[in-house]
């Protein structure tokens, strides 16, 4: 259902938000013939068509920073351990997590702090879906277990 126009009223667009055109924009002011660093230099094809493995590492990180926004967690309760849980992930092509299951280290399995920390890692995992995938991403590399850690999501 579209909304009426109301007489008298300017009808405004919302901002573009399109990440994409951002990029096309500030690629267009580098000095030409030339490439400034960044992810698409990391994501080179290997001879066989496959990404390289440095392409898929950025890719985690890719997913990991959009999953961390969602992530949420008790400060206080992390005291001075250095915590780090897993999340095995299985996503659709279109970016959908169909699965995300908590990689439970066997060291902390009983450890209350540990457990609120990796469901909360698992359900952030699951609120960020469906998540941004570069395109052409293979099945294979959409099977991945990807690591948070508190202190760092903190900075």
């Amino acid at each position: 259902m579209v909304p009426a126009k109301r007489e008298g009223v300017r009808q405004y667009a919302p901002p573009s938000d399109d990440f994409d055109a951002q990029l096309r924009a500030a690629a267009r002011s580098l000095p030409s013939g030339r490439s400034g660093p960044g992810i698409a230099d990391r994501s080179v094809q290997s001879d066989k068509g496959a990404l390289a493995d440095e392409a898929a590492y950025s890719v985690k990180d890719a997913i990991g920073s959009q999953i961390i926004r969602h992530w949420n967690f008790n400060v206080a309760s992390l005291a001075k351990e250095r915590w780090v849980v897993r999340v095995h992930l299985q996503l659709a092509a279109d970016g959908t997590v169909t699965q995300a299951d908590m990689v439970v280290d066997p060291r902390y399995r009983t450890d209350p702090t540990y457990l609120a920390l990796i469901r909360s890692a698992r359900n952030a995992a699951l609120a960020s879906s469906p998540l941004l995938l570069p395109a052409g991403l293979p099945m294979e590399k959409r099977d991945m277990v990807v690591e948070f850690d508190p202190r760092t999501a903190l900075r």
